[in-house]
């Protein structure tokens, strides 16, 4: 996957730090839509993966890297293809991962930044769950 696709390398192993339960599709837009300008920049700051940054900043780069992954059955797409709303990571993929990451990875960190600014983003936008 990596010489075929590096943004759906990038893609999959971050999902895989996210954790085997769904991910909204929106979590990884990171538009002003969805995000504070604050958020982004934390986001982008914790992140040193460029093809990372591509799928995460640009809906092409994004579209093209889900497909990769769904296509090779490495992710799960719930909902309609085209407009899904959520994907999924079988768990065995995020154990190996999270296992095999270097600890020089900054991947955790932006993981974690990720689902924290859509957490935080979320509540504002909808009120607790």
């Amino acid at each position: 996957m990596q010489e075929e696709s590096p943004e759906a390398a990038a893609l999959l192993k971050f999902l895989a730090f996210i954790g085997p339960w769904r991910a909204p599709a929106s979590m990884l837009n990171l538009s002003d839509q969805y995000y504070d300008k604050g958020a982004i920049d934390h986001i982008l700051r914790h992140c040193t993966n460029e093809d990372l940054k591509a799928v995460l900043t640009d809906d092409a780069a994004r579209s093209l890297a889900i497909g990769h992954l769904s296509d090779a059955c490495l992710i799960k797409i719930i909902g309609d293809p085209v407009s899904f709303d959520f994907m999924t990571v079988h768990n065995l993929i995020c154990q190996w991962t999270v296992e095999t990451a270097s600890p020089k990875e900054q991947w955790v960190l932006t993981a974690a930044s990720v689902l924290t600014s859509y957490v935080l983003q979320s509540q504002d936008r909808y009120g607790p769950s």
